[in-house]
């Protein structure tokens, strides 16, 4: 009798310890269904639309002027006193998140990207359906191509080939491509990663 309640009770503390733990593990901010664009700031705006417009294809959906902020907001954003949001810019870029730019007029900002190794370093990456059509495009765009494009052989990404370009004002951008899927997909998880490859339609 005795051990058929100790085996009722860690049933029951098992059963509870589970349950703790599959509720914390779906937990999630209500109301959020993803990602609606990602935002940083380019020393030049025209530049910067221009780029991602007439290289890229992106489009420019609208741009706005001046956004004033006083002394309390630029404290609680962490923007030096000094500071202006001079221009702002939202761009579609295809299949995928939205991108915000955002131009300053500081004259204590600093201009240099961080290495890669520092934090606040960022990249992020664009899919191509055909990856040596993208990367001549580039190259006669005058685009510094970063090295060749990498083949991934094995472990979760294997499947993908990826490859970096810089815009003029070095902003790394990865150019990505995996027309088979990505070795994980196989193993069944629970969740796959979004790819806007999937919103392609196959001719």
């Amino acid at each position: 009798m005795k051990n058929n309640s100790f085996i009722t009770a860690k049933t029951i503390l098992f059963t509870i310890l589970f349950s703790i733990l599959t509720l914390h593990g779906s937990a999630q901010t209500p109301g959020i269904v993803g990602m609606d664009h990602v935002g940083f700031n380019v020393p030049n705006l025209d530049e910067a639309v221009t780029f991602f417009t007439d290289v890229l294809g992106f489009h420019k959906v609208y741009q706005e002027g001046k956004l004033p902020l006083n002394a309390d907001a630029k404290k609680a954003f962490n923007i030096r006193q000094s500071a202006e949001i001079t221009r702002i810019a939202m761009l579609q870029t295809g299949n995928g998140s939205n991108i915000e730019l955002f131009e300053y007029s500081s004259p204590e900002r600093k201009m240099e990207r961080p290495m890669n190794d520092d934090i606040g370093w960022y990249h992020f990456a664009v899919y191509t359906t055909d990856m040596e059509k993208s990367v001549t495009y580039l190259t006669s765009k005058n685009v510094h191509i970063i090295g060749n494009p990498i083949e991934h052989k094995s472990g979760p990404n294997a499947g993908l080939t990826g490859v970096y370009f810089e815009t003029p004002w070095h902003l790394q951008i990865e150019l990505v491509s995996y027309p088979d899927g990505l070795a994980y997909e196989k193993t069944n998880p629970k969740y796959k990663l979004w790819s806007p490859k999937n919103t392609v339609t196959k001719k």
